[in-house]
């Protein structure tokens, strides 16, 4: 058995006046280890670290002494109030929980320690917050300057008000040194988020909960942070002795037998830096027989598999039942769920003639199989990527896909989705309702769309949506459903206008700089008038359809080009047709067309708009309008490009300018078509993106950064460069230019005089130290490779323990070499070392 309920921990020592130094929740064990023979540090102070007492049956307790040096403290720091530092407070780098048992096939182990890491608030919030403990807050107040006098002379709601500041300060210093220090600790909500999720989809899916103690996983700040599950705790095995009282019985039952001499006590010193703790051959008892019960072990009665309405074992109860499933990738759509499922509840309460709800699931979790005819479900449906389905739902779509009849309800759907994304707007939502809509399944209410760059969470929304699906669960009784289930109509994929107005027109200036080759990659310049765009940031490219193709569709439809549309942003007809409109593919929705005599609608939806349209009756305006035949039009995807510019150096008083790389690939709509005889075709149309995800690196200024790029990778890396030199061109101080950048650039031989260009002038201003640029070789030597180096991989590793900051723009494969090389370097998992401090930009090529 171990004496320590964790491995690492500090003494507390009792003072003659009361009062404790050290952590209160160890004074009775320092107490006891004191008595068994260990002398504290002559000058005792907050943060002596307890030695290590482990014992085993018939043998005395074992002193084992902790080096100093093995285990560092993390010294808690704030990065805004430099004042917290003089406090002095400290902690452990990691939790060592040793006073647990371990049951394997029935053989139990007494002294089974193992090693974690820390939430944030499990420190910041508890052991240096907590009255009980440290109870540091009045002092963290004070140190920051949110109070002059006394905590305690406050009243009591300003009491409140600072206390919860310093919690809220305390707790992010405490994430703060620790990312500082390189020691890994998790952040308690969004731990406790995807812990929450994933243990919900676990119970959906397999009908229990996980083996977790909600204690641990439930952070105490309360409501505002989910708890990690609701399951009563688990079978944990704890001693059933305390092993200090254990000890101290019996030692007084062996006082009558035979004396052992204080000095049989064992102090041992372990060696820096391995420590080895051994475990019994065969589990024993503490101190009694053989057939005493060491770990508890619960009757049979009170183990219970957690029951859920939605595996197949449970019983089908009378009425019809209301599911409710989410496909997110994000929390909002499990906040949105989780009000309707308490709304819908406590409507079916109020009449228990609209049904039983069901608790939400993932669709992905949704029991298919059960759901009947006069069952209701309800959909919350969130966009992930270019308009996926996100993960947690691409199972039930895979299976509508496979089997359209496999559900036969009917079904709300609320899609929850941002304008800021107009061009994959609830894309996933449509999706499923179209799947839906192939089969017997039959709408309960239309679809409603939410924006969430208006409002988030999309409350309001939401509350006209419970309405709908309400007032309708009120006008069709289960019985009524059957009824007139006949009369329900089968409702299209909704069709929503292109949203014209975050689109801008941009002249290629003077003529592509090319490498030495004509198909290699190109520099092209774009000239965007005033607009300005963010450091690393991305454009989308809509490639123009050719003047004489616009013409003949024109002609065709008997259209003027001047004519106005009523789609948002108002453009003209040909505009929209030069602009936005996909000419070489057929027709997204013929629904516009079912009341024109055609005799083959279908060679519409197959056959390219520019081929088909002259099909159309030249009397088609008697039944269609122009703005329903142009939103049936798809519009052109766009092509993504990392700019490759810093807009604070290419900002002029005439205007502004972008740059991009660009990989060559033949018949590419803009790579090749356009670029060949872009002074014919005219402007493209952009819309400027920013890249949220590389912030932290595009605005870095104190942290060193590893770099890997390869071909037209090096655009985002090109534009920070420039940034770079923009800050030091305007600081007259050395340090401006920042931390240093150790970059890893792969390309064809082809692409050197571009990839040189890009990073010529940065390495000329020391920004570099390492740059390692690999052109295509016999060797088949990779950009990556040069990182395992003689004293590169060194400076590498030194760069980590530093704090840096790592970025690859690639393909996937090479994203995947460079982690791989990098983990090499570290020893360990390079995603699982850096965790956040790791951005990938993954590309694969526009065309």
């Amino acid at each position: 058995m171990i004496w320590n309920s964790q491995l690492l921990s500090f003494a507390g020592y009792e003072q003659s006046n009361g009062e404790i130094l050290g952590d209160p929740a160890n004074v009775e064990l320092t107490n006891a280890i004191i008595e068994l023979g260990w002398t504290p540090p002559r000058f005792r102070s907050q943060w002596d670290l307890l030695p290590i007492v482990t014992m085993a049956e018939g043998e005395e307790p074992v002193i084992t002494e902790l080096p100093k040096d093995a285990f560092p403290l993390v010294h808690i720091r704030h990065p805004k109030h430099p004042e917290l530092e003089t406090l002095g407070l400290r902690w452990v780098p990691a939790p060592a929980l040793s006073r647990l048992g371990f049951s394997i096939g029935g053989v139990q182990y007494t002294a089974t320690p193992f090693i974690g890491w820390f939430m944030d608030a499990e420190i910041g919030v508890r052991n240096l917050a907590d009255s009980f403990r440290y109870n540091a807050l009045p002092q963290v107040a004070k140190a920051i300057g949110l109070v002059d006098g006394d905590v305690d002379d406050l009243p009591d709601y300003e009491r409140l008000a600072v206390l919860s500041r310093a919690q809220l300060e305390l707790n992010y210093a405490t994430y703060w040194s620790f990312a500082q220090a390189g020691v890994r600790m998790s952040d308690s909500l969004g731990a406790a988020e995807q812990f929450a999720q994933f243990d919900d989809e676990h119970l959906m899916n397999n009908g229990f909960r996980l083996p977790s103690d909600p204690y641990w996983l439930a952070p105490p700040q309360g409501s505002i942070i989910p708890s990690g599950t609701a399951a009563p705790k688990p079978l944990i095995c704890r001693h059933a002795q305390d092993p200090v009282k254990a000890w101290r019985r019996e030692r007084q039952s062996r006082s009558t037998r035979a004396h052992h001499p204080s000095n049989t006590k064992l102090n041992i010193l372990i060696p820096v830096p391995s420590i080895s703790l051994t475990r019994p051959v065969t589990p024993v008892s503490p101190f009694g027989t053989a057939s005493t019960s060491f770990l508890p072990v619960p009757p049979p009665s009170q183990i219970s598999r957690p029951a859920t309405p939605l595996t197949p074992l449970s019983p089908r109860g009378p009425g019809r039942r209301i599911y409710i499933g989410f496909c997110s990738s994000g929390n909002v759509a499990i906040k949105l769920c989780k009000r309707l499922c308490a709304q819908l509840q406590h409507a079916c309460d109020v009449n228990p003639k609209l049904g039983s709800v069901v608790v939400p699931c993932t669709l992905n979790a949704l029991p298919i199989s059960m759901v009947e005819p006069d069952d209701v479900l309800v959909i919350v449906a969130s966009t992930t990527g270019r308009g996926e389905v996100p993960q947690n739902g691409k199972a039930f779509a895979d299976a509508l896909a496979r089997n359209p009849k496999a559900i036969a309800c009917r079904y709300a759907i609320f899609a929850n989705g941002s304008l800021e994304y107009p061009d994959t707007y609830n894309q996933a939502a449509m999706d499923i309702e179209e799947l839906l809509s192939r089969g017997d399944a039959q709408r309960l209410i239309g679809m409603r769309e939410a924006d969430t760059g208006a409002e988030n969470p999309p409350w309001s929304v939401l509350g006209q949506f419970f309405d709908q699906v309400l007032a309708a669960l009120q006008k069709s009784s289960p019985e009524e459903v059957e009824g007139d289930a006949g009369d329900v109509q089968r409702t299209a994929r909704p069709v929503r206008p292109f949203d014209t107005r975050p689109w801008f027109q941009a002249k290629v200036i003077g003529q592509p700089v090319l490498g030495t080759a004509a198909d290699g990659m190109k520099r092209v310049t774009l000239d965007l008038g005033d607009r300005e765009y963010p450091t690393m940031g991305s454009v989308w490219i809509l490639p123009p359809n050719s003047r004489n193709k616009v013409s003949r569709v024109l002609e065709a439809l008997g259209v003027r080009a001047d004519e106005r549309l009523g789609l948002p942003g108002e453009p003209t007809v040909g505009d929209f047709l030069q602009r936005f409109a996909d000419l070489e593919h057929p027709f997204k929705s013929t629904e516009w067309a079912e009341r024109l005599s055609l005799s083959r609608l279908e060679t519409l939806a197959k056959t390219a708009i520019e081929d088909v349209v002259h099909q159309i009756p030249s009397d088609w305006r008697q039944s269609v309008t122009l703005d329903d035949l142009c939103s049936a039009m798809p519009t052109t995807q766009p092509r993504e490009y990392s700019i490759a510019s810093d807009g604070l150096q290419t900002k002029r008083k005439e205007g502004n300018t972008m740059d991009l790389l660009v990989q060559h690939h033949s018949n590419g709509r803009f790579s090749d078509r356009y670029l060949d005889c872009f002074e014919t075709l005219g402007a493209v149309t952009c819309k400027i993106r920013p890249s949220s995800h590389l912030q932290d690196i595009a605005e870095n200024q104190d942290k060193p950064m590893i770099i890997f790029t390869t071909g037209s990778g090096m655009a985002p890396v090109r534009g920070l460069l420039q940034n770079r030199l923009q800050r030091l061109r305007s600081s007259d101080d050395e340090s401006a230019k920042g931390p240093a950048i150790s970059l890893f650039a792969g390309f064809k031989a082809s692409d050197e005089s571009l990839v040189r260009e890009a990073v010529q002038e940065a390495d000329e201003a020391g920004i570099f130290d390492v740059l390692k640029l690999t052109g295509s070789n016999k060797e088949k030597r990779r950009a990556q490779d040069a990182m395992l180096d003689k004293g590169v991989r060194e400076k590498l590793a030194k760069s980590i323990e530093e704090g840096a900051l790592v970025f690859a723009c690639a393909r996937p494969r090479a994203v995947d070499d460079f982690l791989k090389n990098l983990g090499q370097v570290l020893g360990r998992d390079a995603r699982e070392a850096l965790g956040d401090r790791f951005v990938a930009d993954v590309y694969q090529p526009a065309t």
